[in-house]
């Protein structure tokens, strides 16, 4: 799966909620916007995408503040798969 598409499951993901597509875009505190729930949710979304789970150390507030913030991560993770 590209950066792009998994970028899409994830704002798809958050805006199941309900959240407008623009404003998932420009959020930097989606904790602030979305519940645990959701939260669970959007890591399943995520680790689907990439194929293995996020490891421990990364399931971090930074990491999943902002769509920029979880595509830096998913990079991150998808290079130490290679």
């Amino acid at each position: 799966m590209t950066e792009g598409e998994i970028r899409e499951r994830i704002v798809a993901v958050l805006c199941e909620s309900g959240i407008n597509r623009e404003r998932v875009l420009g959020e930097r505190n989606l904790a602030a916007l979305i519940d645990s729930l959701k939260l669970l949710e959007l890591t399943a979304a995520v680790e689907e995408c990439l194929q293995r789970a996020i490891p421990d150390a990364e399931l971090t507030e930074q990491n999943f503040a902002s769509v920029p913030a979880l595509m830096s991560m998913v990079s991150r993770l998808s290079a130490g798969a290679a």
